[in-house]
């Protein structure tokens, strides 16, 4: 993911093909083990929501490549920066994760607003791991 640089367009697969915008990411059918990369210095405006879990051998991991200050993901008007619903064994890492209160996007956003919300209707979730996270 490069917010600058990047292109939807882009395989996304390699550092020199890189995804612009979180809605790739959120849209995107992830499979155990894959691991989504943001750029050092690079911010994203929207929420951050994958839709689909890894397994306990293989989570997906979501973090920062590159030198530099974390990637900020500014949920601004959403519920949260990062909506983890349903899931169990992804990670999250090395992430600035901020939810101003900019005109609400979603109902939720009405009266609520996180830098990180989980949450599981379906079920029990596991191996949620929220490492070296700024919120």
């Amino acid at each position: 993911m490069d917010s600058a640089l990047g292109d939807d367009a882009n395989a996304g697969t390699a550092l020199d093909q890189p995804w612009k915008s979180l809605g790739k990411v959120n849209a995107f059918a992830f499979q155990a083990g894959d691991t989504i990369l943001f750029k050092a210095n690079s911010s994203y405006a929207g929420q951050l929501e994958p839709t689909r879990s890894g397994t306990a051998a293989s989570p997906i991991r979501f973090g920062m490549y590159g030198e530099g200050s974390k990637p900020i993901i500014d949920g601004a008007g959403y519920l949260a920066a990062l909506h983890i619903r349903n899931l169990k064994n992804v990670e999250f890492s090395n992430l600035t994760l901020t939810s101003d209160a900019g005109t609400p996007i979603d109902a939720g956003a009405l009266d609520e607003r996180d830098g990180v919300l989980v949450e599981s209707t379906t079920g029990t979730s596991s191996h949620i791991y929220l490492q070296n996270l700024d919120i």
